[in-house]
């Protein structure tokens, strides 16, 4: 049997886990575009060990333009010699040309964590209290 440290530590990594893929599902509903291959490439790396009893994660877009997305920014036309400029359709399908483009903001990671936060202590607490109710 397994003693209750290792326990505890087995449910500060499920914490971890249960936290990150809130977050997951909170951002999902933040995101810019409710379709598409940004809301799908959300996603959590680990829980990975950071020190003794200690986990951590990574939550966030998988594609390039994630962050972009999330922090708006310029985003460079093409700099080669078969194409100087970019081009996109308007809803209305008229073609829109540009040399560059100011991404505006639209935050979804940071509030959806931020949605989770109160949830956190709660999340924690069922893993433990899982644990020592059955110790």
């Amino acid at each position: 049997m397994r003693g209750l440290s290792d326990r505890l530590d087995g449910a500060a990594r499920d914490a971890v886990e249960d936290v990150a893929r809130a977050v997951v599902a909170s951002s999902m509903r933040f995101a810019p575009v409710k379709t598409g291959t940004l809301l799908r490439s959300i996603d959590v790396q680990g829980p990975f060990p950071a020190g003794p009893h200690t986990w951590v994660a990574r939550v966030g877009p998988t594609v390039i333009y994630g962050r972009i997305a999330e922090l708006g920014g310029p985003i460079p036309g093409p700099d080669n010699k078969t194409a100087k400029i970019l081009r996109w359709w308007a809803a209305d399908g008229t073609p829109i040309f540009a040399r560059h483009v100011d991404h505006p903001a639209h935050p979804y990671m940071k509030p959806g964590l931020e949605a989770v936060r109160p949830t956190i202590d709660r999340i924690v607490a069922a893993r433990v209290a899982a644990v020592l109710g059955g110790a």
